[in-house]
C-alpha cells in the first residue's frame, strides 16, 4: 500500500473532457513490472465505507455495516466491483464480482495512474520512497520538548515556590503552617534560617534558547534545509554565492525537480498525449487541440538564484572577451549567457542575432551608398 511517501495521479477522459484528480496512496495497492520498476501493470484502490456512503454514491440500497469498495485500474480496463461486507467469508479475488455496468475500456494500453515517489530509497520496488523531513524528526521533537520546559519555568517564575532553611517559623496571628503566597504575610524565622524563592533565572533561560538554535541548526542541516539567516545578510549576494550557502537545500530541490518533474510531470504530459490520441475531441481546460504527439518533452529549469547586474556584467565581459578571440562559437555563447537571458532556444536565438547582424549590414551598405551619390559641391 501507498503512505506519505508517493503520490498518486489519476488522469482520465469523462465524457470527452480531461480530469486529473489526486489520489490518497494509502488506500492504493500498485503493482510493478518486474523488468521496469517505475511501469505499472495494475493499481487497486480499496478501502471501507458504510451502506450510506454506498447509497449516496449510487450503488443502491444495502443493509446497514460496513463493506469494502474496490476498483482496478489496469493497462486496458477501468474494472469496478460490486461492495462486500466486512465481515463476508470470501476475501480477496475469490469475493469480488465485477460491475459490468460502471466497468469502462479505455484502451491506452498504459495505467492511467502516473506514481510518483517523494524521493529514491534503497528499495526500488517499494511504492513509496523516502520521506523528506525524517533526519529531522527526532531533533525537533526533543526541541519541541526543551521550549516547552523552558516556557514553563519562565511561568514559575512569575509564582516562584518558597523555601524555608529552618526547622521552625512562625507567622504572625498564630497561622497554620500552610504559608500563603501573598505579599501581605511576612514570615519570621529562627536565628540562622533563611528562605529562599526557586526560579529560573536569565543564565538557564538563556541557555535554554542556545540550546534550542544548535538543534534546530542540526535538524536543517540534516534535512539540507538552508540554515542562512536573512537578518544577518548586510550587503546584496551575487547569485553564486547564494547558491554556495544554500548549498544543501539546492541539492535537496534537484533531487525533488527529478522526482516530481522528469519522473511526474513529463510522465502526466505523455499520459494526456496518448489519450488525446485515443480521443481526438478531448476537452483539455475548454479547448479542443485534436490529438497530440508527446515528441521529445523535456523541463528547462531556471537558475536557482536570478544573477544580479554585477553578475550579468561579468558575464557579458567574458563570453565577449571569449567571442572576440574566436575561442568559442555563437552557440556556446549564447548557451553561456543563458542564465541571464533565459533563452529557450538556442537555434531560434542564433538565427535573430544573425538576421540582427545582417540588416545592420545592410543599413551600413545603404547609408555608404547615398554619401557616395551625394555631389562634392554640396558639401
Amino acid at each position: 500500500m501507498g503512505s506519505v511517501g508517493s503520490v498518486a495521479i489519476l488522469i482520465q477522459a469523462v465524457d470527452s473532457e480531461l480530469v486529473i484528480e489526486i489520489k490518497r496512496t494509502c488506500f492504493l495497492e500498485p503493482t510493478f513490472s518486474l523488468f521496469d520498476v517505475r511501469k505499472l501493470l495494475r493499481v487497486r484502490e480499496q478501502y471501507i465505507v458504510d451502506a450510506d456512503g454506498l447509497l449516496r454514491a449510487g450503488f443502491g440500497d444495502h443493509p446497514p455495516g460496513n463493506y469494502w469498495f474496490t476498483r482496478d485500474f489496469t493497462e486496458n480496463e477501468t474494472i469496478w466491483y460490486q461492495p462486500v461486507r466486512l465481515d463476508s467469508p470470501l476475501r480477496g479475488e475469490d469475493g469480488l464480482m465485477r460491475d459490468d455496468v460502471r466497468s469502462v475500456s479505455h484502451g491506452l494500453g498504459v495505467v492511467p495512474i502516473v506514481w510518483i515517489k517523494n524521493l529514491p530509497g534503497t528499495d526500488p520496488g517499494s511504492p513509496d520512497g523516502k520521506c523528506t523531513f525524517a533526519a529531522g524528526i527526532d531533533t525537533m521533537i526533543d526541541a519541541d520538548y526543551l521550549l516547552s520546559q523552558t516556557v514553563r519555568g519562565l511561568r514559575y517564575s512569575a509564582d516562584p515556590t518558597m523555601v524555608l532553611s529552618a526547622d521552625e517559623y512562625q507567622l504572625p496571628g498564630m497561622m497554620p503552617q500552610q504559608i500563603p503566597k501573598d505579599a501581605s504575610h511576612a514570615i519570621s524565622l529562627p536565628q540562622g534560617g533563611e528562605a529562599k524563592l526557586l526560579e529560573i533565572n536569565g543564565t538557564g533561560a538563556a541557555a535554554s534558547l542556545n540550546m534550542w538554535e544548535a538543534l534546530r541548526a542540526l535538524a536543517l542541516e540534516a534535512m539540507h534545509g538552508n540554515r542562512a539567516h536573512g537578518d544577518r545578510v548586510t550587503a546584496a549576494q551575487s547569485g553564486r554565492a547564494m547558491e554556495l550557502m544554500c548549498l544543501g537545500l539546492t541539492w535537496l530541490t534537484g533531487r525533488l525537480r527529478r522526482s516530481y518533474g522528469e519522473f511526474g510531470f513529463v510522465s502526466v504530459l505523455n499520459l494526456i498525449c496518448r489519450i488525446s490520441q485515443v480521443v481526438p475531441e478531448l476537452n483539455i481546460g475548454g479547448k479542443f487541440h485534436g490529438p497530440i504527439e508527446a515528441g521529445n518533452i523535456s523541463l528547462v529549469w531556471p537558475p536557482w538564484f536570478e544573477p544580479t547586474f554585477g553578475d550579468m556584467q561579468t558575464m557579458a565581459n567574458a563570453v565577449q572577451a571569449a567571442r572576440s578571440a574566436n575561442a568559442v562559437s555563437v552557440d556556446t555563447a549564447i548557451r553561456m549567457m543563458r542564465p541571464a537571458t533565459h533563452v529557450q532556444h538556442v537555434g531560434e536565438e542564433k538565427n535573430k542575432i544573425l538576421d540582427d547582424i545582417k540588416a545592420h549590414d545592410e543599413r551600413l551598405k545603404a547609408l555608404d551608398g547615398q554619401v557616395q551619390d551625394r555631389d562634392p559641391t554640396e558639401v
